[in-house]
């Protein structure tokens, strides 16, 4: 099951995001695929060295992805507005915070 940040981050592109959620729940129905070929997620990340990861929508086809997708905390449309969400995500935090603990920032806006 998908996990969305209350608070998201909405990018270039994106008019609705409660129907993209619910679209993106509704996977695989495949007449969507070609409405997320272009759509990007902002997740934050696993790995302990990175904050985020910005994962193409495309993904969410794969059944077993959104078992192990981490919280979804912002999309955009195309990857230039999704990587200029992320410089947005960041400036925001630094702002607010003062800091880069992302974990913590995220946990404020919920």
């Amino acid at each position: 099951m998908l996990r969305w940040l209350k608070k998201c981050y909405i990018g270039e592109g994106i008019k609705d995001i409660d129907k993209l959620r619910t679209d993106i729940s509704h996977v695989p129905d495949h007449k969507l695929k070609t409405a997320m070929a272009d759509i990007y997620l902002v997740t934050l990340s696993d790995h302990p060295d990175h904050m985020m990861e910005i994962i193409p929508g495309i993904m969410f086809f794969q059944a077993f992805f959104s078992d192990i997708c981490p919280m979804i905390i912002g999309a955009a449309r195309g990857k230039k507005a999704a990587m200029t969400l992320v410089q947005n995500i960041i400036t925001d935090m630094y702002k607010k915070t003062g800091g880069f603990d992302i974990e913590k920032f995220i946990e404020s806006r919920r």
